[in-house]
């Protein structure tokens, strides 16, 4: 028969009464490795009299167990992290839509765009350039990006980047971009240089009066009245009228030996901010940055910083190399997002904080909530389903989970919601299935 609960789907079948238990950490419950997470037998790992039980261990990507019944006692990670091999190395910058289907990725010599969540992207007609920072609207269409490198011009486009417009800015080393949520309200700072602003996507920009210096990044919130820019020395200016003016301060713990490198993120409504600066504390503030609290990481190279919506999901990106952390309290306690070791120069957040896309040494990685394969059965044969946003997964099946042996299985059918299934005979000895990100 077919049971569901809310931590699993499991069939069931008569078994013969017999037990299992293996020894103390005997086998890791998870590890990441391959594109997958395996799950094993643990000392909590049972093997029932009364049936056999083929569950499917939500969040995570592996589902039926044919002929044995596993209790476990360990709560699995809801989010897992995606390589995404489709595209070059050579990246500098990621941006995300407020859902974090649309995604967009830009560095040397393009600037790439995804609406599935990553799983495929589309090259688009930006020119050739080192495309070093990159901002997009909540909808994922409006887009500003800069050459930065190259001492280059602004780029926006209104059409998720079918066609790019050059702004009437002059060619300058902009390290950072920021965006309403309509697209409309826009932000650009200038290594060595000044903050420049505008109101009309880019058609006409001003040159605000903030103090001229080696900014390095700016943030916006929803409206694009709130704004906050970041020094490499810690400065930080804060304008509540969209640029018209702005108030400084000074981040605790940071100065002339911090930076060169760091990044600032904002809350949607403004009011939550974080700031990291290289070799400085993290800092937030909770009142548009009138007042910053440092919340530790001084010994981190910190490279760049996002936020969800309400400023509840921090998250910050240390580099040479470094590691992702994330916090869920607005920055009370932290937590490594198990990310592999890279420099972390881009890290961009969905609205509800629960899908990043981040750049590391070059390469796009995004962390989303785990696929889970399901699974039923039909015509005496037992079907394995999973998402359509798992497009780069594929099932694999295995005997035995003490080896390697894991067979790819064919034959993937797309199914009437726009998911993936695979229909394989039931077996009758026991066999494990999981989904393999390639």
């Amino acid at each position: 028969m077919l049971c569901e609960s809310e931590s699993q789907f499991c069939l069931t079948r008569p078994l013969p009464g017999r037990c299992v238990r293996q020894g103390k950490d005997s086998h890791q419950l998870i590890t990441q490795g391959g594109g997958y997470l395996d799950v094993v037998l643990s000392e909590e790992a049972i093997m029932k009299q009364s049936c056999s039980v083929l569950p499917i261990l939500f969040p995570l990507r592996w589902a039926a167990v044919l002929g044995a019944v596993l209790t476990l006692a360990h709560s699995l990670p809801a989010q897992i992290w995606v390589s995404n091999s489709a595209l070059p190395d050579g990246l500098w910058c990621a941006a995300s839509s407020a859902d974090g289907t649309r995604l967009i990725a830009a560095g040397w010599p393009s600037i790439y765009t995804s609406t599935n969540s990553g799983a495929t992207w589309t090259s688009n007609n930006a020119p050739a350039e080192w495309w070093s920072t990159v901002a997009s609207s909540a909808d994922g269409t409006a887009l500003v990006s800069s050459s930065g490198y190259g001492g280059g011009p602004l780029y926006t486009t209104t059409n998720a980047g079918a066609t790019w417009i050059s702004n009437s800015l002059p060619a300058s080393y902009w390290s950072s971009v920021a965006s309403s949520a309509d697209g409309t309200k826009l932000a650009a700072v200038v290594d060595a240089g000044g903050i420049y602003t505008s109101t009309n996507s880019g058609a006409i920009w001003v040159s605000n009066s903030a103090i001229y210096g080696s900014w390095m990044s700016v943030a916006s919130s929803a409206d694009g009245n709130t704004l906050v820019a970041l020094t490499q020395n810690g400065l930080v200016c804060g304008s509540t009228n969209a640029g018209a003016t702005w108030v400084p301060n000074y981040l605790p713990g940071a100065g002339p030996s911090t930076g060169p490198y760091g990044g600032v993120a904002s809350s949607a409504d403004g009011t939550g901010l974080l700031a990291t600066v290289e070799n400085a504390p993290l800092c937030t503030s909770t009142n548009s940055g009138l007042s910053w609290n440092p919340v530790g990481g001084s010994s981190n190279s910190w490279l760049s910083a996002a936020s969800s919506a309400d400023g509840k999901t921090l998250v910050a990106a240390s580099g040479f190399p470094g590691q992702i952390y994330i916090s869920t309290d607005a920055g009370a306690t932290w937590a490594s997002a198990g990310a592999p070791s890279a420099d972390w120069w881009s890290v961009a957040c969905s609205a509800d904080g629960t899908r990043l896309a981040a750049i590391g040494s070059g390469h796009l990685y995004t962390w989303q909530p785990a696929p889970t394969l399901s699974s039923a059965l039909s015509n005496g044969n037992l079907v394995l389903s999973w998402p359509s946003s798992a497009l780069s997964f594929w099932p694999q099946q295995n005997a035995d989970l003490t080896t390697t042996n894991w067979l790819t299985l064919s034959n993937v059918q797309t199914t009437s919601s726009g998911g993936y299934s695979v229909t394989v005979p039931v077996p009758g000895s026991n066999c494990f299935y999981r989904l393999s990100s390639f």
